[in-house]
């Protein structure tokens, strides 16, 4: 993010408090949380800190809502369902999915409908992998 923007944001954000954003970082032991200075040591111990951990995803946040950001994190979190998997999970019935290649008797279990787990009794967990005669 770009230090400017930071501020501005942070700017706003304490004007919204009713805090007198006129004296931030002007006077001895003010609060430095919109100062531009305390804002760059900010960025810069965050990028020395990413620098040592380049596994961590980096998202440059300048110029977006919180909703986009939001979205661009979820999309990265692991463990998030497929658009197919969603698309499957809104439908409105009770259904299994098989896998028929998998092996040639036993066809298991692939994916459970939130509304087939509600019926059953089951958790997902309990079916997938599991023979559709369960």
């Amino acid at each position: 993010i770009q230090p400017q923007y930071l501020r501005r944001i942070r700017t706003r954000r304490l004007a919204g408090t009713g805090v007198d954003t006129e004296s931030i970082g002007k006077k001895a032991g003010s609060f430095d949380y919109s100062n531009i200075k305390y804002i760059n040591e900010e960025l810069k111990y965050a990028r020395e800190l990413y620098s040592q951990h380049p596994e961590w995803s980096v998202l440059d946040v300048t110029g977006r809502a919180v909703e986009e950001n939001a979205a661009i994190i979820a999309e990265l979190m692991p463990g998030k369902p497929t658009p197919v998997e969603a698309a499957l999970h809104a439908l409105d019935c009770n259904f299994i999915i098989i896998d028929p290649k998998t092996h040639p008797t036993q066809f298991p279990i692939v994916f459970a409908s939130d509304g087939f787990l509600q019926a059953t009794g089951y958790t997902r967990e309990e079916l997938i992998g599991q023979s559709p005669t369960i």
